[in-house]
């Protein structure tokens, strides 16, 4: 065979190999997604997730949770609040896939990404289970950019995620601030475990009552004077100390204005004694707020006040309340148990 011949046939033999090799690799990853763009975000078997670690480098700040006897805690063992863990968990659970960045918009979503992206460790059992970073929402706030990092491979290549239910972003979800994670039990005593309830109101004194349990039943006064109560009324209002809640914590005072605050005389003063536990005492501040009428102009809130937690700590509450009744049948008592003439 001539030598001419011979590297023809090697060329072709050369050829067919490469081919051979690219059909079946394209056979193998038939149906498969580019391995830089994962799309597999979903968490099986959610109730195994033990540990979630979400990083924000917008403000260089984390935030732990860590579920312990089926509980979920932060970093440090404190009290958080159940639904932004349900949220969270929620998207674990839903997550899906919504489609591919668009080849033009790349360049411009990746910048955003390696800047703003939050991370979201996830473990399962003590161990890492995949990594979420977490961009912003994309144009029509229908989908939300992500990467997916797993133990094995990190995209390197976003894509948009979607969550079956949801007509809006994940971003907002995942956030750091322990103030919005902390736990918003102002006090709770239960009708059952009530001694004694003392209100003074400091601008309408006549409004205060103090209620005190006396040979098993309970007597409600103003000052020295018995008042004439309606027992069923006033049973049912002592469930009014059950689930009190405060609204926010304090965003808007510094510790300046905090002090001169703790310097006045507050709207009101309650002191609840248990059957069994420590007395705890709080003091109401009025909220000042905009007039939105006359911006120049500071009004009283009719809507929130100021008070201290037990931990020392400033929070607003909602006179209403978006938890159980709220505040306001507490500063209004009277008018709820107390009988009137007709």
């Amino acid at each position: 065979m001539k030598k001419k011949q011979i590297i023809v046939l090697l060329s072709a033999v050369v050829v067919l190999g490469i081919l051979g090799y690219y059909t079946q690799t394209a056979v193998e990853n038939e149906g498969k997604s580019d391995p830089t763009e994962l799309i597999n975000f979903e968490i099986e078997n959610v109730e195994e997730v033990d540990k979630v670690v979400i990083y924000d480098p917008l403000f260089d700040l984390d935030f732990t949770l860590v579920k312990k006897d089926g509980e979920w805690l932060d970093g440090n063992g404190n009290c958080v609040q159940e639904n932004p863990v349900d949220n969270i968990l929620e998207a674990f659970r839903k997550i899906s896939f919504k489609g591919y960045v668009n080849d033009k918009l790349k360049p411009t979503v990746n910048k955003l990404m390696a800047a703003k992206a939050k991370q979201v460790d996830i473990y399962k059992n003590g161990r890492l289970e995949k990594t979420w970073y977490v961009g912003h929402g994309t144009p029509d706030h229908h989908g939300t950019y992500m990467l997916l990092q797993t133990p094995d491979i990190k995209s390197d290549q976003p894509v948009i995620m979607d969550m079956e239910g949801l007509n809006g972003i994940l971003e907002p979800r995942f956030f750091v601030d322990p103030k919005q994670w902390a736990c918003s039990d102002l006090f709770a005593f239960s009708q059952k475990n009530i001694k004694g309830v003392t209100l003074v109101n400091t601008q309408t004194p006549q409004e205060s009552y103090d209620i005190q349990l006396e040979n098993g039943d309970y007597i409600a006064r103003t000052g020295e004077e018995v008042l004439n109560i309606n027992k069923q009324n006033l049973l049912s209002f002592l469930n009014a100390f059950d689930n009190i809640h405060f609204n926010q914590q304090n965003y808007t005072m510094n510790q300046r204005q905090i002090d001169s605050m703790k310097r006045t005389i507050p709207h009101y003063s309650l002191t609840l004694t248990p059957k069994q536990g420590d007395v705890e005492k709080y003091d109401f501040y009025d909220y000042i707020e905009k007039d939105l009428s006359r911006p120049d102009t500071n009004i009283f809130s009719m809507e929130y006040m100021w008070t201290f937690t037990q931990e020392e700590q400033l929070v607003r509450v909602q006179i209403g309340g978006r938890f159980g009744i709220g505040l306001g049948p507490i500063l209004i008592g009277k008018d709820i148990f107390v009988e009137t003439e007709n």
